[in-house]
């Protein structure tokens, strides 16, 4: 018997990833302080048959980043900080 999982409707419950909308974007849902299932984020699958093309998307997208840095320059935006304070532990490493 096959069974397959509705990811949308996991990626995109309310239950799961609320309180505030899960439609819009909030980068704090992801900062560790609340505690979810594993599987409520299922980019590649999770289990013993997760999607075997999992690291090899991660490879790609390290290497096209390489290249991104090796072509173009990249300097800060007007108003942009000399230094940024850190923050561990979280999604995002810094602080505004």
């Amino acid at each position: 018997m096959e069974v397959s999982i509705d990811v949308l409707s996991v990626h995109f419950d309310a239950e799961i990833w609320g309180p505030i909308d899960p439609n819009s974007f909030n980068p704090s849902r992801f900062s560790g302080d609340i505690k979810r299932n594993p599987a409520a984020f299922l980019s590649f699958g999770i289990g013993p048959r997760s999607c075997i093309g999992m690291k090899f998307a991660l490879i790609e997208l390290k290497l096209a980043l390489v290249n991104l840095i090796q072509k173009y320059q990249i300097f800060p935006g007007t108003g942009f900080p000399d230094e940024l304070d850190f923050i561990e532990g979280g999604f995002f490493c810094f602080k505004n």
